[in-house]
């Protein structure tokens, strides 16, 4: 009859002649692995977890649109005054743009661009003749 030690009962000595304490704990392990659902402390702990991964991520991704769209709007501002240099360089007078839909009609811009934040670029066509960065 063999006698040992279990490394995983702490130190219970069984017998492996009868095996009446490796079959009590054989079948522990088996309840263990066919117990079905999750119990409230790993639901709790999930929840915890899924709650800090957005607290870290949702500011980043506010952050990163509202960075997104003053990029988008610097980018029009630059491209619409670029258009207006452009038509004032092509045009035979030296005329500048009266506003923004002369360069829509003369097929310098296929449509005026609308600022990401819904508001409208305005053109200075008196004296800088560019159109403004503005606030949002």
């Amino acid at each position: 009859m063999a006698i040992g030690r279990c490394p995983a009962t702490a130190g219970m000595v069984w017998n492996l002649s009868d095996g009446l304490v490796f079959n009590s704990l054989l079948k522990e392990v088996k309840e263990m692995f066919a117990r079905k659902g999750f119990t409230l402390v790993e639901v709790i702990l999930v929840v915890v977890i899924v709650g800090i991964l957005a607290a870290i991520v949702i500011p980043r991704i506010t952050y990163t649109r509202a960075q997104a769209q003053r990029a988008a709007c610097d980018a029009n501002v630059a491209a619409l005054n670029a258009q207006i240099e452009l038509y004032h360089v092509q045009e035979p007078s030296g005329n500048w743009p009266a506003d923004l839909d002369a360069l829509v009609t003369a097929d310098y811009i296929d449509a005026i661009p609308v600022c990401p934040y819904g508001t409208a670029y305005v053109y200075d066509s008196v004296t800088t003749h560019r159109v403004a960065k503005h606030a949002h």
